[in-house]
């Protein structure tokens, strides 16, 4: 399967997340498009760091144990991004890793 590179994509946010990105982004002397690039890299890189589970290694994700991976990605970015973005990302990320 080819890989690619420098894709486009397209994401949507409330105007409300839209504010919270751009504080932050100034605070760290980024401009929104980097900030959300390196989010989405170090939520990738904290996933990652734990294997994938698998049927025959791992139980399935419980409730408690996603919302605390929630609960760490949205630490992790330092409340940039509201709580339900964050669960979208977790969810969107956590969906491409069990379903590949």
């Amino acid at each position: 399967m080819p890989r690619f590179y420098n894709r486009k994509i397209e994401i949507r946010f409330e105007d409300s997340a839209i504010n919270q990105i751009d504080e932050v982004a100034e605070k760290l002397n980024l401009s929104r498009a980097e900030f959300i690039r390196k989010a989405t890299v170090n939520a990738l890189n904290v996933l990652s760091q734990s294997q994938a589970p698998t049927v025959a290694t791992k139980p399935a994700l419980t409730a408690s144990a996603y919302h605390a991976l929630v609960q760490h990605v949205y630490r992790l970015l330092g409340g940039a991004i509201n709580r339900s973005m964050t669960e979208v990302c977790v969810a969107a990320t956590l969906r491409e890793l069990y379903n590949s």
